[in-house]
C-alpha cells in the first residue's frame, strides 16, 4: 500500500515563502512614470510622401521632443536614412513617450542599410525617462542601441531582421 504524501512543516514553510512575493521585487513590472501621456502629437503616415520623407518627419519630431511629450505614430513604413538618436532628458513626472497610434497596426521604423543602427538612445547626450511602446524596428545594424540611458522602457515593441543584435546596451561611465 502506498504511503500518503506528508509535507514536512519546515518544507511547507520554505515553499510558502518561495511562492509569496519577494520584498526586493517591485509590485509591478511597469514603471509608475511610464503611462503619463502628457502633450500628445499625432504623426500620420502621408501617402503623398515617400517612406524616406515620412521617416525624416518622424526623425525630426522624435529628436526634438520635450519633456512631457508623447509622439503617437500612425501605421506605415517609416524609413530613417540619417543617424537616428534620442538624447532627451525628461523626468518621472514628465517622461517622453513614442508610441503606436494603433497597437494592433504598428508603425515600422526601418533603416535602408546596416551602416547605422535603427535607433540610438543617448549617444549624443544622456537620455532619461523614455518610453518606446508598440513599435516595430527593423533593418540597420543593431536595432536599438542604448548608450547613456536611464529609465528607458521598451514595451510591446517588435525588433527583427537587423544586421546586429536586437537591443545593445553599453555605458559611457565604464
Amino acid at each position: 500500500m502506498p504511503r500518503p504524501f506528508v509535507l514536512h512543516p519546515a518544507c511547507a514553510l520554505a515553499l510558502a515563502g518561495a511562492l509569496s512575493a519577494q520584498a526586493w521585487l517591485p509590485s509591478s513590472p511597469f514603471p509608475s512614470w511610464g503611462n503619463n501621456p502628457g502633450n500628445v502629437t499625432l504623426l500620420a503616415w502621408d501617402p503623398a510622401k515617400t517612406s524616406a520623407q515620412n521617416g525624416a518627419a518622424l526623425e525630426n519630431l522624435a529628436e526634438n521632443l520635450q519633456p512631457g511629450a508623447t509622439l503617437s505614430v500612425g501605421p506605415g513604413v517609416w524609413t530613417v536614412s540619417n543617424r537616428f538618436d534620442l538624447s532627451i532628458v525628461a523626468s518621472a513626472s514628465q517622461p517622453v513617450r513614442i508610441v503606436a497610434t494603433n497597437p494592433t497596426n504598428r508603425p515600422i521604423i526601418t533603416r535602408p542599410n546596416a551602416s547605422q543602427n535603427c535607433l540610438n538612445v543617448g549617444s549624443n547626450g544622456p537620455c532619461r525617462y523614455l518610453v518606446l511602446q508598440n513599435l516595430v524596428f527593423t533593418g540597420g545594424g543593431d536595432l536599438l542601441r542604448i548608450y547613456d540611458g536611464s529609465h528607458v522602457w521598451v514595451d510591446g515593441c517588435y525588433l527583427h531582421d537587423g544586421n546586429g543584435v536586437g537591443i545593445a546596451v553599453q555605458t559611457n561611465s565604464c
